[in-house]
């Protein structure tokens, strides 16, 4: 599968029968493949569902359910209808479903990217901010625009710990009833996310 997938550039789909079961005694759905085997085909897959007979139409569900586990990504829909063939309707369900994932995965990596530029760009404007605390003096003035800045992902926690970093390697303390900075003295403990306000 790896081969076919990573080094042949195909899709790959794999048809398991079901097999029913018993749990909380409900009667669920899971695959039918013995041992360790399930494990490695079905963990890399990006899709995964079951197909049912709903009336005189064939349903295929990706998401999870009370009867059966499924994997739904790429914001395919959960639940499709798979077309009944005949001279008038092409026989393109999986060709489509595949260009479908193809271009969400395109525009999902987009995102993606800008989103780490963004992310990348906030963070150098958190280090220069940082970088300009050398006292007593400079630090409020600097938690003022550290408070002012617009998060992105994970930059609101990358903030507060560089912060109360750079408040240690200071000796510097927050008093929280003033809401000044002083040099700490003894063991006294650095407050560190005071401009989060």
């Amino acid at each position: 599968m790896n081969r076919a997938y990573y080094e042949l550039n195909k899709h790959v789909v794999v048809i398991f029968h079901a097999k029913e079961v018993m749990e909380d005694d409900k009667t669920k759905l899971r695959i039918l493949v013995e041992g360790q085997n399930k494990d490695n085909i079905w963990q890399p897959m990006d899709l995964g569902g079951f197909i049912e007979m709903q009336g005189n139409k064939r349903i295929i569900t990706f998401g999870n359910n009370e009867r059966h586990f499924g994997k739904c990504c790429h914001g395919i829909s959960p639940r499709m209808e798979i077309p009944q063939l005949n001279e008038d309707i092409p026989n393109d369900f999986l060709t489509n479903l595949f260009r479908q994932i193809n271009e969400n995965a395109r525009k999902e990596a987009e995102l993606c990217e800008k989103s780490n530029e963004e992310y990348g760009a906030v963070v150098s404007d958190i280090m220069k901010i940082i970088d300009s605390i050398k006292d007593v003096k400079t630090v409020k003035t600097a938690a003022e625009k550290l408070k002012n800045i617009e998060h992105i992902k994970t930059s609101l926690t990358k903030s507060q710990l560089l912060f109360r970093k750079k408040l240690d390697e200071l000796n510097l303390k927050y008093n929280k009833e003033t809401g000044d900075y002083s040099v700490k003295s003894g063991k006294t403990e650095t407050t560190g996310n005071a401009f989060i306000a």
